[in-house]
């Protein structure tokens, strides 16, 4: 790895950490519990809200690494992203349930987008010899971020902390261990012309 930043490559690291809190926590385990056991929906319902933020994902997921690949860059479109998803999880269960389903789809979108855009960026961190071990390395930093989040549930829960703040502090955590990505990582572009594509071009990608 001599010819990688290092700074650059722990910035990298440390985002797959930063949403797997994210994903192990709240899809994986706190808010369906919440909206199931303590709101009343069901896993149906739930199973909607899921399905319908994997639609919009599978529709704009093209566009979005479509555009990520223009002079504009990765990380733009990746803050934004998080951004989205950050916002929407620390605000899950301020307002109405209903509202809080539609942050929910929010926030999975906001995940799942950035993660299209981050994942391209492993080319930025690494070479064609250690492309493997540093996609592993990453891997490994995901298990570390879903420990790191399932005890600071677990410690907030057992100090009498509701959902809601389990909500709050899973967003904290996002962004505090994803702020070096925008910071430090030496994003490689490889084009200096900015790529066009709309909602249709990326509807009809996904059809054929």
């Amino acid at each position: 790895m001599n010819d990688v930043n290092k700074k650059s490559l722990f910035s990298w690291l440390l985002f797959d950490l930063a949403n797997t809190v994210y994903a192990f926590i709240i899809p994986g385990l706190y808010f369906s519990v919440w909206l199931v056991s303590e709101k009343g929906w069901t896993d149906q319902q739930l199973g909607l809200a899921t399905s319908t933020a994997m639609v919009i994902v599978a529709i704009l997921g093209p566009w979005i690494g479509r555009k990520s690949d223009s002079s504009q860059g990765k990380k733009r479109i990746l803050l934004l992203m998080t951004l989205v998803c950050i916002i929407s999880t620390f605000l899950l269960g301020t307002f109405s349930v209903e509202t809080s389903v539609l942050l929910f789809i929010f926030s999975l979108i906001g995940f799942n987008l950035g993660s299209v855009v981050y994942d391209a960026l492993l080319v930025s961190v690494s070479n064609e010899e250690n492309r493997g071990k540093i996609s592993g390395l990453g891997v490994a930093f995901g298990y570390t971020g879903s420990l790191i989040g399932f005890g600071v549930a677990t410690l907030l829960q057992n100090m009498g902390y509701s959902y809601i703040e389990i909500f709050k502090s899973v967003a904290i955590l996002f962004l505090l261990f994803s702020l070096p990505a925008f910071f430090f990582i030496e994003e490689k572009i490889t084009t200096d012309k900015k790529i066009k594509i709309n909602i249709l071009n990326s509807l009809s990608i996904v059809i054929n």
